[in-house]
């Protein structure tokens, strides 16, 4: 899914029910990918997601900046 509005509409508020329902029913947290544009809207939207599915399910989510989230895959799929 791709939310794209203006600042103040409620994407964080969106993103963050539509993975707590997704978690609930059943997707793995490894399996969901969140990206966002600051690294306030991602700590926001961990924090609320793990208010509401649990702290240890919340860990498992792929989310953070564009920046952020590639870097780390790019640290796990380095070979040398």
């Amino acid at each position: 899914m791709i939310i794209i509005a203006g600042a103040g509409s409620g994407k964080t508020r969106v993103l963050t029910y539509r993975i707590a329902y997704l978690m609930s029913q059943g997707v793995d947290a490894f399996n969901i990918l969140s990206l966002t544009f600051t690294n306030k809207a991602a700590r926001e939207m961990k924090e609320r997601i793990a208010k509401i599915v649990g702290t240890s399910e919340a860990k498992n989510l792929w989310m953070g900046t564009f920046h952020s989230v590639f870097a780390k895959i790019l640290r796990f799929e380095i070979t040398i």
